[in-house]
């Protein structure tokens, strides 16, 4: 519990970081680079975060098996495991490498009346980076896989916070004296590296861990195969949602657009990475509870606290944004991309509920039946590429995130919800009503409070301040009076009084 608690705050001091150095380094890198040089590196890098489809999850499926193996008694099928995913990874790697040579191959065509010459070969070179940090970082989930599944939970938090800062470090410097899109996949590939090699070492010497391929078993392949293909249905479905309309809009529109875009993007991945930090983390809790017979209702219900963790953060980003983040956009980035603040909310709000309930996912993993939820959201994202290619060309960049609202809403919200109420007899309005209570009441009275205010007063930086304050002061007198329940109200009881000893 400790180590876990430890891990979750290390994932938020990493997402506190990404989210303060992300907005300077996207502001800095579109100034230093300019909007069609940045926008040619989001155009190749949205295609090649596609590639990611063909990770098939096997960093969650190692630790799902191995937590399964500890949980069971069964150390001895631990190595077992290990090499039979690895060998999964590098069967994966290969076929990366294969798809980037045929995108390579057919690259010029592709863009070429949305690119300049100059773009093309850019592109191409950035191309060849970014899939060398693609193979570095599959391998790296595996890894981290193992390390989780032994429940070191502070291990791969702490190595982001430093890839976070030497990244930071690195991009700032470099970009400022070598103005080339092909440096930030250049450093992005060689910290993946760096990361890789620091887990291989963390596994030999701490965890004892011999990597051998002789160990390969087809039993724990026909296990693991299940939720790899549902994992890689899943993945398939968020690049979709996630990069579809980058790459449509930079093959329809142009490269300045995709930038305007990635923009709101960037937002809603910040709002998306808070949400979903903890999901992994119980992971290894809910395989143990599942092996103890308890019901779905049972776990749904210990998972009410970190599930109303996950209201309380992500609502408070959510309804923060919508009362203060279009004057924060226009001073950071300019008024130009005050479309990326309508972006980010229309994806951000149906997310929203899906990750309040994030958490359950962890019930399909330990019981084997990711694959029902895949198939789910797989039909929703052929709907949201078809909204998507005819929306963008009727409204543009708005019509392409309701595409992806839409979907994520009916896919994400309603129809999973029915599936956890008729397989494991969860209880939805009433687990959502726990979730919620006092929370979101609470986060939407201060979202709306906020905005008005903001719209009243006419300079930007005093406009932001005002709504940002009016936001975050509305949102605390009335969580405390009547949106926190009581082990939250101790809680905040004993931090206040560690803060008065200290």
């Amino acid at each position: 519990m400790k180590r876990r608690t430890i891990g979750l705050s290390l994932s938020y001091l990493n997402m506190a970081l990404g989210m303060v150095f992300g907005l300077f380094l996207s502001s800095y890198l579109i100034q230093m680079l300019g909007d069609a040089e940045y926008g040619v590196y989001q155009t190749v890098t949205a295609f090649t975060n596609y590639l990611v489809l063909l990770e098939f999850g096997t960093g969650t499926v190692i630790t799902r098996n191995i937590a399964r193996c500890r949980a069971e008694n069964r150390g001895k099928d631990i190595e077992k495991n290990i090499s039979t995913v690895l060998t999964i990874t590098i069967g994966l790697i290969v076929l990366i490498l294969i798809a980037s040579m045929a995108f390579y191959a057919l690259f010029d065509g592709i863009y070429a009346k949305s690119m300049t010459a100059q773009q093309i070969v850019t592109g191409k070179r950035v191309l060849l980076l970014t899939v060398a940090y693609l193979v570095f970082s599959f391998a790296e989930q595996t890894i981290g896989g193992i390390i989780l599944g032994f429940e070191q939970y502070a291990v791969r938090p702490l190595l982001s916070v430093i890839r976070l800062i030497c990244r930071t470090a690195l991009l700032a410097s470099l970009i400022f004296f070598f103005r080339y899109a092909e440096i930030i996949a250049l450093i992005d590939a060689c910290i993946s590296l760096a990361a890789l090699v620091f887990e291989i070492a963390y596994c030999a010497r701490r965890l004892q861990i011999q990597f051998r391929f002789g160990s390969f078993d087809k039993q724990v392949l026909l296990f693991s195969l299940p939720l790899c293909v549902a994992l890689f249905i899943q993945t398939l479905v968020n690049q979709a949602n996630n990069n579809v309309d980058k790459f449509v809009i930079g093959v329809i529109c142009n490269p300045e657009s995709v930038t305007v875009y990635s923009v709101g993007l960037f937002f809603f991945n910040m709002f998306s990475s808070l949400t979903a930090a903890p999901i992994s983390m119980y992971g290894p809790q809910v395989v143990f509870d599942v092996s103890k017979g308890l019901s779905g209702e049972q776990i749904a219900d210990r998972l009410c606290a970190p599930s109303r963790m996950i209201v309380l953060l992500g609502g408070t980003v959510l309804f923060g944004f919508a009362a203060a983040g279009r004057q924060f956009i226009e001073l950071i980035y300019g008024p130009r991309f005050e479309q990326s603040w309508l972006i980010a909310i229309i994806i951000m709000t149906p997310m929203l509920i899906n990750m309040s309930s994030g958490l359950l996912i962890n019930i399909l993993d330990a019981c084997n039946k990711r694959m029902s939820r895949s198939w789910v959201l797989l039909a929703t994202t052929v709907g949201n590429i078809f909204l998507t290619v005819i929306w963008i060309r009727k409204y543009g960049m708005i019509g392409a995130a309701a595409a992806t609202a839409i979907c994520t809403l009916v896919g994400q919200d309603i129809v999973m919800n029915i599936y956890y109420h008729r397989v494991f007899g969860i209880r939805i309005f009433r687990m959502y009503f726990s979730f919620f209570r006092g929370i979101l009441p609470s986060q939407i009275i201060a979202g709306v409070a906020g905005y008005f205010v903001g719209k009243a007063i006419r300079g930007i930086l005093a406009s932001f301040l005002a709504s940002g304050c009016v936001y975050i002061a509305v949102f605390c007198i009335l969580y405390y009076l009547w949106g926190m329940n009581d082990k939250e109200r101790e809680q905040l009881q004993k931090v206040a009084k560690i803060v008065r000893k200290r």
